[in-house]
């Protein structure tokens, strides 16, 4: 019987050739030991159903530039292990903007998780400019000091400190606003 990794290669080539039906053979072949891991990862099946079939979305788009540096378990695990990095880091994203929302709440660096997500702060952040809103959660949702953003976005560490306040400024007064309406 040939091994997992020469027929997934096969499969791989057939693909790269046109054949779709063959990309179905390896999610086939791979899935559920990837739902395994995703499921390990993240404890629950509903969440491990969806990021096991997000990362065959992204293998479906990235596989024609699989290299066969490593084999193609390693590359999907990887792909697998990144879409769950993804899956944490919005998740922490949503928890920490999940607490009732006043002046000393916005600039907390202690999410108060026994609350439901306030629809408008969360609204209010999705407004915000792009360099704001990103300095916002690398500030305070990943902890990062100016200097660092500032290497991140490739911007002066004063840049990232007035976009930061400028950000928790308009936070503030639509926050005030909504709560007068």
């Amino acid at each position: 019987m040939k091994s997992k990794q020469n027929i997934t290669l096969k499969l791989i080539d057939k693909f790269k050739n046109g054949d779709e039906k063959a990309f179905d053979e390896i999610v086939k072949l791979h899935y559920e030991s990837i739902f395994n891991l995703l499921l390990r990862l993240v404890g629950n099946k509903l969440d491990a159903d969806d990021l096991c079939q997000e990362t065959f979305i992204r293998v479906y788009k990235y596989i024609k530039k699989f290299k066969r540096k490593s084999q193609f378990s390693t590359w999907l695990y990887r792909i697998a292990y990144n879409v769950a990095n993804t899956f944490f880091r919005k998740q922490k994203i949503q928890q920490f903007f999940s607490y009732d929302i006043n002046e000393e709440t916005i600039v907390s660096n202690d999410p108060i998780e026994d609350y439901e997500m306030n629809p408008i702060l969360l609204k209010s952040i999705n407004l915000l400019p792009k360099k704001q809103k990103s300095i916002l959660v690398f500030r305070i949702v990943e902890g990062l000091k100016y200097k660092e953003i500032s290497k991140i976005m490739n911007i002066s560490i004063n840049s990232a400190k007035v976009n930061y306040h400028y950000a928790i400024e308009t936070l503030k007064k639509r926050i005030k606003e909504s709560n007068v309406n």
